[in-house]
């Protein structure tokens, strides 16, 4: 299907959202990537990068 020329769709959830897996997965996604964000509050203590 193109979309105003687009010729993929792209969706995200939460890795333990089961529901939402099962329902992306019944419209026909597959599971591309897995990935972890990672934060820190820049207001901790100061890093040191060697």
């Amino acid at each position: 299907m193109h979309f105003k020329g687009c010729t993929e769709f792209a969706c995200d959830c939460e890795l333990t959202n089961d529901t939402s897996l099962d329902f992306h997965r019944r419209l026909g996604y597959t599971e591309a990537n897995r990935i972890i964000f990672l934060q820190r509050n820049s207001n901790e203590t100061k890093l040191k990068l060697y």
